[in-house]
């Protein structure tokens, strides 16, 4: 399933013009049209988080949260909603689509709250999950999110790498909050198809905690192996993800890195639970 997933993720990011920095197709919903981040959390919002995600006996609804790619665009909200019935979710760019449909959502890091999201026909890819609720977040300590998948799509100069790996995370909560994350072991294929082993790692550092939303804009970037060069002056994240569950006990979101100089670009999505 990841496998098909990432080869489906590539297609859907070169089709989607990303390497030409053109726009995606999607849109609608309670998202921001500029892509800008909107009120969060919503206010009384129906339904608990205590559920897990594919509890189909839970009664009701239960808010949900998002944060995807619409081409280069970053689309995100917690004004949708998931019927535990049937796992329809409603509202925003993920609408009339059921969390149990594997053709759009995975679970590659075991978790309950949060699921990867491919929409082939709006040319969007990212992560859905339980909303948290007001005063759930924690506010001190740390936590670390060892479980966690990472699926890629890095577009070189001569090259295009297909690749799935480990997403590791730490969040310290205290005062303003930190998040640092990296993605190592990573391995797929080339594009002649030819498979590819632990070509490199990409660290995060220094990422920036808003409410129940984190990004790694203007954050310390650097890598190792096929992505060494990443981390300097001309490199820039847009990497950013949510919080899911009761005390943010998973998160997940979206890849984007530019390395102008060097002519790299990545893109993708990742998961990752605390348990």
């Amino acid at each position: 399933m990841q496998a098909t997933f990432l080869r489906g993720l590539c297609a859907t990011i070169i089709t989607s013009g990303l390497v030409a920095c053109g726009g995606g197709g999607g849109g609608g919903g309670n998202t921001a049209s500029d892509g800008t981040r909107p009120d969060d959390p919503a206010a009384n919002f129906p339904g608990s988080v205590s559920a897990e995600l594919d509890d189909t006996s839970a009664l009701g609804e239960a808010g949900m949260a998002y944060v995807l790619l619409d081409g280069q665009i970053l689309r995100e909200s917690d004004r949708v909603s998931i019927r535990y019935s049937d796992g329809l979710v409603s509202g925003g760019l993920v609408r009339e689509q059921s969390i149990s449909d594997t053709d759009a959502f995975i679970n590659p890091a075991n978790g309950e709250f949060s699921r990867i999201v491919r929409i082939s026909s709006d040319n969007l890819f990212g992560v859905v999950g339980l909303d948290i609720q007001d005063g759930d977040l924690p506010t001190s300590g740390n936590t670390n999110y060892n479980q966690g998948w990472v699926g890629m799509t890095a577009i070189f100069e001569d090259d295009v790498l297909v690749l799935e790996g480990d997403a590791t995370f730490t969040v310290a909560w205290s005062g303003t909050g930190d998040i640092d994350g990296s993605f190592r072991n990573l391995s797929g294929t080339d594009s002649d198809d030819a498979n590819v082993s632990n070509v490199g790692t990409i660290v995060l550092n220094n990422g920036i905690i808003s409410g129940d939303n984190f990004d790694f804009a203007g954050s310390t970037v650097s890598g190792t192996g096929v992505f060494a060069s990443l981390g300097g002056s001309g490199t820039s994240s847009s990497t950013t993800g949510t919080f899911f569950g009761p005390q943010a006990n998973e998160l997940g979101g979206v890849i984007l890195i530019d390395d102008l100089p060097n002519d790299i670009q990545v893109s993708g999505a990742f998961q990752a639970d605390s348990n």
